[in-house]
């Protein structure tokens, strides 16, 4: 198996202690192992091929369980595991411990919510069966490491943790020909992996078939006037058709498209933006956007909505005085702690070269724990006349970060273009958390004009327009798959 990108959305929490050990054959050919009884709370090392199928069995078990009752589970255990499937149904329904919470793996469900990914539980279970891969579990409470800890290449996680059943269930799963994607709707985190191919061989993930992420801009209209603005919107630009968008949401959901960065212009200026939220969430995607209006927030109608429907929300900031102004918004209405699933749904993001304060800002959001998402400086719109303010941004990461050493800091696909190899080498980032290209994995549907392209701030040329009046999964992909 092989880990291609991790994406860790706006945060992440975790308490498990499962881990997968890939290990050498020698090694592991005398790896004791515990082939029967409960993966609880003491050490255990899952080795062979009778206590995988049974931590497996035991994991998948409890996850259908958890997803859609115990008599269905039971029907599916039965022909996954023709030989052990009951088994595993009557040790739980008998009073059997199982698997310990700390060491259960979430599987990912179905898009629509309803039962568990079973193609990608048959690529996971077969992966694990066939390679030498030895599964360690145990707990948190003490400072003990499992024995075998260091005796070969150790995965904390190979998937997003998620906590949620049944409705509230995060954890879903696309497979992009040999390579899967693994997304969390409800912290934002991501994994990209591939198993070994038909030929034995991993396959490299270079492009999706279809986008996991599409930026969409719903409105030319922004009262703000940021000189530097990359959009070039004013208060002469107008609103997409809110039954575009609409129609969007259900064209995105059949490709499995699992997030969307709505802007503008100001999208929570447009007229039907509640509608616009919640078309999306309906459709399973989750919907985040941008902002530099926080009247909403004073809006006791608007604010729990707005709330409600979205993942996350970043808010543009210039300075040490607007990241201020957010967190007294956040405490004043009881916000600041508003954690949902492992993540605030608050962040703020900054425009390098910008000539703002970018000292000031990762200081404040420091103090208040507030997530910072760095964007590079983009030459369209108002930027291409902007006169830019060099900065020396990995250094003043670095001089904030060493006063207590906590930062919640993220940066863009532009910033990785120009930076890349000094924020792996400065910052001691590691490539898989680092994505260089757009197109590949995302794209752009400006829903005023009616056009794609790679990215909001490509060249002209790239742009293609919808293909018809009503956009169809076959415009998107055919437009996406030629960048």
């Amino acid at each position: 198996m092989k880990i291609h990108n991790i994406r860790m959305g706006l945060a992440t929490n975790s308490s498990s202690t499962h881990s997968l050990i890939f290990m050498s054959p020698a090694n592991y050919k005398n790896t004791s192992t515990d082939e029967y009884g409960d993966f609880g709370w003491s050490f255990f090392t899952a080795a062979n091929k009778t206590s995988k199928e049974n931590y497996l069995g035991y994991t998948l078990m409890s996850n259908l369980e958890q997803v859609m009752g115990k008599q269905n589970a039971a029907v599916i255990m039965a022909s996954l595991f023709p030989s052990r499937g009951k088994d595993f149904a009557n040790q739980l329904d008998h009073g059997g411990y199982g698997i310990d919470h700390q060491s259960m793996m979430t599987l990912p469900v179905n898009w629509n919510g309803k039962g568990i990914d079973l193609e990608f539980f048959r690529a996971f279970r077969d992966y694990i069966l066939k390679n030498p891969i030895a599964i360690l579990g145990g707990n948190d409470n003490d400072d003990h490491a499992h024995p075998l800890a260091g005796s070969g290449v150790h995965v904390d996680m190979c998937l997003p943790e998620d906590y949620g059943y049944g409705e509230s269930a995060g954890l879903v799963a696309r497979q992009d020909g040999y390579h899967w994607v693994v997304f969390n709707r409800n912290s934002g985190a991501k994994v990209r992996l591939s198993f070994s191919s038909k030929t034995g061989k991993i396959a490299e993930a270079n492009k999706g078939k279809a986008p996991e992420l599409v930026d969409i801009k719903i409105t030319d209209y922004c009262p703000f006037g940021c000189p530097f603005c990359y959009q070039g919107s004013t208060t002469e630009g107008v609103h997409a058709d809110r039954y575009k968008i609409t129609g969007l949401a259900y064209v995105l959901a059949d490709m499995k498209v699992f997030e969307v960065a709505i802007g503008g212009g100001e999208p929570t200026l447009h007229p039907h933006f509640i509608e616009i939220l919640d078309s999306f969430r309906t459709q399973k995607i989750v919907p985040n956007f941008t902002t530099k209006n926080l009247a909403w927030m004073n809006d006791d109608k608007l604010r729990p909505q707005i709330l409600d429907l979205c993942g996350s929300f970043a808010y543009s900031v210039h300075d040490r005085a607007d990241v201020a102004k957010l967190n007294a918004l956040l405490e004043k209405y009881k916000l600041e702690n508003h954690w949902s699933y492992g993540h605030s749904k608050a962040s703020v993001q900054y425009v390098l070269e910008s000539g703002g304060d970018l000292y000031g800002v990762l200081d404040e959001a420091k103090k208040h724990y507030t997530r910072v998402t760095l964007l590079g400086f983009k030459t369209t719109g108002f930027g291409k006349d902007f006169p830019t303010v060099p900065e020396d941004w990995i250094e003043t990461v670095k001089k904030v970060q060493g006063e207590n050493g906590w930062l919640n800091l993220g940066v863009d696909t532009a910033i990785i273009q120009k930076y890349g190899p000094k924020i792996k080498d400065d910052l001691k980032v590691r490539e898989e958390l680092m994505t260089a290209e757009e197109g590949k994995f995302s794209m752009y549907i400006d829903a005023v004009s009616q056009r794609m392209a790679p990215s909001s701030y490509c060249d002209e040329s790239l742009y293609v327009p919808y293909t018809s009046n009503d956009l169809s999964p076959i415009d998107v992909e055919t437009a996406f798959q030629q960048w």
